[in-house]
């Protein structure tokens, strides 16, 4: 009777998968935000979890993750180190059969740090002098990282 060919039907369950779905389309996170990757399988094995940038291994996120059936997640914040820049894919990799992979649509990583000179009165008489970075994010939330160390001005 031939193939079916109805779009909605559901994939072969008996054939393995591994399918993301977070990060989507247009998708842009910001430098040191905390971004959930999903994902959906129908396996019970160990994953890791690979970031990679215009189709080239860019480092590992998680080197030992466990993958279910049915729907998946981490949380992953992103390095202020990372590079902006678009293209950025992650990949769900089967750690038994590393021929089995899911990977997202392609994503951006946006923000950058500003360095600002900040004067703080203590006590009415005495001025502190610092630096700090402030987070500019592409979205409207304007996070603070952590400030960094004194330098021994």
């Amino acid at each position: 009777m031939g193939q079916n060919t109805d779009p909605l039907a559901k994939p072969d369950s008996t054939k393995k998968f591994i399918s993301l779905v977070n990060p989507g389309k247009g998708a842009k996170w910001d430098l040191g935000s905390t971004n959930r990757i999903d994902w959906v399988s129908n396996l019970n094995d160990s994953v890791q979890i690979e970031l990679y940038r215009n189709d080239i291994f860019y480092g590992m996120l998680n080197p030992s993750a466990f993958s279910q059936v049915g729907d998946n997640q981490w949380n992953w914040t992103i390095p202020m180190g990372l590079k902006r820049g678009n293209n950025y894919q992650i990949h769900i990799i089967n750690k038994l059969d590393k021929s089995m992979r899911g990977k997202s649509v392609p994503f951006a990583v946006q923000g950058e740090f500003r360095w600002k000179r900040l004067a703080i009165v203590v006590g009415g008489a005495a001025v502190i002098t610092t630096t700090a970075a402030i987070l500019l994010g592409g979205s409207r939330s304007r996070n603070l990282p952590e400030p960094p160390l004194p330098d021994g001005q």
